[in-house]
């Protein structure tokens, strides 16, 4: 093999590694950014009213309704290009006080899952209906 032609090779080689390790990096980036987000936020005692909405006073009667006609329903959270999935398999009952900014939903095995109503925290919300021709039954 000629000189040009193993210095050539050690340059690809050399490149090769480098965008490998770039890829790595940012990857590694991307991932430690995501962890940074889904950790919890907590306010000092006496400021979690600074959490709620100002325009819509939160109601102090929780409400519940029946969702077992979903057969699941899932949440999707986090930035567009880390979104994370968090599904309920067998929901029974969704509670929520008007004006406030997260919703209780119990499953099937007595688990309640608290969870943003959707729109705040980057919250989008799906469900799969048990009775397709009623997708929407609410």
């Amino acid at each position: 093999m000629s000189e040009a032609a193993k210095a050539a090779c050690l340059l690809g080689g050399l490149f090769v590694l480098f965008v490998g390790w770039s890829a790595l990096m940012d990857w590694l980036d991307r991932r430690r950014a995501a962890k940074e987000a889904a950790r919890p936020i907590v306010l000092p005692r006496g400021r979690a009213s600074a959490a709620r909405p100002t325009s819509v006073p939160m109601s102090s009667e929780l409400k519940t309704l029946d969702i077992t006609c979903e057969e699941w329903r899932e949440y999707e959270f986090g930035p567009a290009d880390f979104r994370t999935t968090y599904r309920i398999n067998a929901p029974v009952s969704f509670s929520f006080r008007e004006g406030g900014t997260t919703h209780r939903v119990v499953d099937g095995v007595g688990i309640v899952h608290c969870v943003p109503i959707p729109g705040r925290e980057g919250c989008v919300l799906r469900w799969k209906s048990k009775d397709a021709a009623k997708p929407v039954a609410h």
